[in-house]
């Protein structure tokens, strides 16, 4: 059913299959039912976030604690990416404090102009002529959009 139904381009090619999983993997929804399910047993319609689902229990295992053995190489393989990462973000770190940056004038001028707007107008019932200025709040800084700007040699 899941090979002609499912839209999940990761199940539906397993015939739904998703494997055997814990408490707390899938969304609580799934779950809820899934583990309230006799092996054998079909559910009605399950509705997530991500759909609608069918839920049939082909096998359930005792809940174990596993040995050091078997969870050694998934242990390894998250604390080497979570040095990886540790050694990338520092090496980003270094990059930024490293860099010098320089904004436009024109990014600088463009920027100001944005921020404080003039507007002319006549009034209807004097004749006179009436200069409203409306401006962002910012006092005595660059606004953010200046200083999220950065001029490199190829935007010269």
């Amino acid at each position: 059913m899941a090979n002609k139904y499912s839209e999940d381009a990761n199940s539906n090619t397993l015939g739904g299959d998703i494997g055997y999983f814990s408490k707390g993997q899938l969304v609580a929804e799934f779950e809820n039912v899934a583990f309230t399910l006799a092996a054998g047993q079909i559910s009605d319609v399950v509705e997530t976030p991500y759909g609608f689902h069918l839920i049939k229990v082909t096998d359930k295992k005792d809940e174990r604690i596993k040995t050091f053995d078997e969870v050694k190489d998934s242990i390894k393989q998250s604390l080497d990416g979570n040095l990886k990462n540790d050694k990338f973000n520092k090496f980003l770190v270094s990059l930024k404090d490293a860099a010098i940056i320089k904004y436009s004038k024109v990014i600088e001028e463009a920027n100001k102009a944005a921020a404080t707007t003039t507007t002319q107008s006549t009034s209807p019932t004097t004749g006179s002529d009436t200069q409203t200025t409306a401006g962002t709040g910012t006092t005595g800084s660059q606004s953010s959009t200046t200083q999220d700007q950065l001029v490199t040699p190829s935007s010269k």
